[in-house]
């Protein structure tokens, strides 16, 4: 059985990423016949995974499919979970957030994509990706308008200033509402299990705080961080991505976001916090919360080791955490 072949049965589970996609390029033509698989996943850029159960789809022995999420967003509050939660507790606003944190963004994602692309030059460049011809369905215009109008009606919202939870929540309520469809489809898409893990983790990591832990450490460390703002700004940049990779970027953020207002300039090192967990999640697996909800989905379909991942992580983290600081502290 070739690599895309046990992809398309769900029963590579003990395999790696390369060893796979090296051995399907010796496929042949004939091999490179649709075949269907158990399920397809959609992965979206929000700090998360959207699975979808999709009992048509088709995968090609051709196709496989890398899914390291080593490219962060930190460019607005709404693009991951701990800059979200930044965003609540800084009171930055989502147009300054983006503002500030957008060029670096670029530079991140530019530097990530030459690296991921040179690393896997060799390795994809003899795969073929093959798609089932289907019909394409009908444009709900109606539908699709409603979908329109509320999403830039959000974003809109966004810019104003409004809470972003309760926006983006009453946007979902409204296209609901005025589209007059069965909801029971879409509420079964939403993940209830990590939506319960985020609230178990926040109840812990208040525990934790409450127990003077985070205060005495702080305590502890605020003579290594320095005095001058650029000082701290680095320091706190590197301490961010060993803690991210530590304890994970949002219990970090909840632990480290108390200390900011102590800083010289606290606005500025929200910001350095937020960069610093969002880039510095992607040096390894366990860095962001986000990476392991697609390793832990990605398991029925392949292994990604954790050497597998951090080849890639550890330069990706270290170019694009340097670059964006120098970029943030430049337009500063």
């Amino acid at each position: 059985m070739d690599a895309g072949e046990s992809l398309a049965k769900g029963s590579c589970r003990n395999g790696h990423l390369r060893d796979h996609i090296r051995a399907d390029q010796r496929t042949t033509a004939e091999d490179l016949s649709l075949e269907p698989a158990r399920r397809c996943f959609a992965w979206s850029g929000v700090d998360g995974l959207h699975r979808r159960h999709d009992s048509g789809a088709r995968v090609s022995r051709g196709q496989l499919r890398y899914a390291g999420p080593v490219a962060g967003q930190c460019g607005d509050t709404g693009g991951k979970s701990a800059n979200m939660i930044i965003g609540h507790f800084s009171h930055i606003s989502f147009s300054e957030f983006a503002r500030s944190l957008a060029p670096a963004a670029i530079v991140g994602l530019t530097i990530n994509f030459g690296i991921v692309r040179l690393g896997f030059h060799n390795v994809l460049r003899g795969v073929v990706i093959s798609r089932e011809p289907h019909a394409t369905p009908k444009l709900d215009r109606g539908l699709f308008a409603i979908v329109c109008v509320v999403f830039v009606s959000i974003f809109a919202c966004f810019f104003a200033g409004l809470n972003l939870a309760w926006t983006a929540l009453a946007g979902a309520a409204l296209v609901m509402v005025v589209a007059r469809r069965d909801t029971h489809e879409v509420l079964k898409l939403v993940d209830w299990h990590l939506l319960v893990f985020f609230a178990a983790l926040f109840v812990v990591v208040e525990g934790l705080s409450d127990t003077g832990l985070p205060d005495a450490i702080y305590r502890h460390l605020q003579p290594m961080f320095g005095s001058h703002v650029t000082a701290q700004a680095w320091n706190l940049t590197w301490f961010s991505v060993a803690g991210s990779n530590i304890f994970s970027n949002v219990p970090f953020v909840l632990v480290a976001g108390k200390w900011i207002q102590h800083f010289a300039d606290p606005a500025l090192m929200w910001k350095v916090l937020a960069l610093a967990t969002t880039f510095g999640g992607n040096l390894t697996i366990i860095g962001s919360v986000a990476n392991m909800i697609v390793v832990e989905s990605a398991r029925e379909h392949l292994q990604i080791s954790f050497w597998d991942y951090a080849r890639f992580g550890i330069p990706v983290t270290i170019l694009t955490t340097v670059a964006g600081t120098f970029v943030l502290l430049a337009l500063h």
